[in-house]
């Protein structure tokens, strides 16, 4: 009912006749004119586990059992067996502060008519791959080629077909998550040095590089630490990328450092009881 299998999956090839009952043959299936059973009673064969090797003309005989000369030599069906397929996840933002996950399997850009052609559906895990799949509840709908997360988070996923399920390699992970450049204090005065650090809005226990963008006349003693320390006013930005999967959050908005002249302090004299200073 789909093409191509892959790698793991199992076929059953059906062996119908149309002449009769089922039950007075017997059947022997072949693939590329090797035969793959003996003659046997059932009209039915169920693979094992497909491997490349498995591609090729399937055609299945069928002899009669009463007449065993009288035969009947079935249509010749083509079978391609791939490797086991990866997930592709992708993400769009359609709003501004809007995210689009896409999950697909195969080469159709469309998740839908992917998903229709070729028995997909798609299971959506979140943080870590390794977790249950997300339910419907969790805003997203089971299933869907196609989720709307409302929070930030690391996302992945992978398409699933038959009974039992055959999974797909999980995708690449991408990242919903937004930076936020925080500042220990908005304002700094002439010589005076401010440390900035990139933060991940709910970034979990997932681990980080940082990139940073700067004032073009000044580049950073780290721009890949999640700190820097500079005196220079201007523009500054960042955002994280996931060390083990590539995928980075937005830029964080600009965060501009503004600089003054060097404060004075001011001292005031007063008299609250006559006599005393």
């Amino acid at each position: 009912n789909w093409s191509p299998l892959f790698t793991g999956e199992k076929v059953t090839f059906i062996c119908d006749l149309k002449e009769g009952n089922n039950t007075d043959w017997n059947y022997a299936f072949n693939r590329n004119g090797h035969w793959l059973t003996n003659s046997i009673p059932e009209n039915r064969f169920t693979s094992p586990s497909l491997t490349t090797g498995d591609s090729g003309e399937y055609q299945c005989v069928a002899f009669q059992k009463i007449r065993p000369n009288v035969i009947r030599e079935s249509n010749k069906v083509s079978l391609s067996v791939s490797e086991k397929p990866k997930a592709q996840l992708r993400k769009d933002s359609p709003v501004a502060g809007s995210v689009t996950l896409t999950c697909s399997v195969g080469s159709s850009s469309s998740s839908r008519s992917s998903s229709s052609s070729s028995g997909w559906k798609y299971f959506w895990y979140k943080d870590k791959k390794t977790s249950e799949p997300l339910k419907t509840g969790d805003d997203v709908l089971l299933q869907s080629g196609s989720i709307s997360p409302s929070g930030g988070g690391v996302y992945w996923c992978r398409g699933g077909r038959g009974d039992p399920v055959y999974y797909t390699e999980y995708s690449h992970p991408v990242v919903t998550n937004r930076a936020v450049v925080k500042p220990n204090w908005p304002e700094i005065y002439s010589g005076e040095t401010i440390t900035l650090t990139c933060g991940i809005e709910e970034g979990g226990g997932s681990e980080w590089e940082y990139e940073w963008r700067t004032p073009d006349y000044y580049t950073p003693p780290n721009p890949r630490g999640s700190m820097m320390t500079s005196s220079v006013r201007g523009d500054y930005s960042c955002k994280g990328r996931l060390k083990d999967g590539g995928s980075t959050t937005e830029w964080s908005d600009a965060f501009t450092v503004k600089t003054s002249a060097k404060p004075k302090a001011q001292l005031r004299k007063y008299s609250p009881v006559e006599g005393r200073l």
